[in-house]
């Protein structure tokens, strides 16, 4: 059985907590993860990414009330296309990734 899965550590950048009209509740934030690698020429080299996470409900309430930006976190989450038709007719694609559950590993000590 295949399952939908994926296992991030990073640090949190930006969150954005939002009550929809419905009362559904969501908490969007940004995860910088980095590798760091050789290239070619024996060089060392950093990659660094921005993953978009998602949380609904009760998970939104959590991070809203125990992460803040510049903690460190392990994020179990599944990956979501998102599709939408922009004023202009165009399809826009994207992908985010849905917090299952979060777990701070170390705390920003500016907050």
């Amino acid at each position: 059985m295949l399952k939908n899965k994926c296992l991030f550590v990073g640090q949190v950048g930006a969150i954005d907590y939002r009550k929809l009209p419905n009362d559904a509740k969501v908490c969007r934030l940004e995860l910088s993860v980095s590798e760091t690698f050789k290239d070619a020429n024996g060089q060392r080299k950093e990659n660094n990414e921005t993953i978009p996470l998602q949380a609904w409900g009760t998970m939104a309430d959590w991070i809203k009330q125990n992460v803040r930006s510049g903690d460190t976190i392990h994020v179990d989450t599944s990956m979501r296309t998102e599709r939408r038709e922009t004023s202009s007719g165009d399809e826009r694609t994207r992908v985010v990734f849905r917090v299952n559950h979060v777990d701070v590993l170390v705390r920003n000590k500016q907050n």
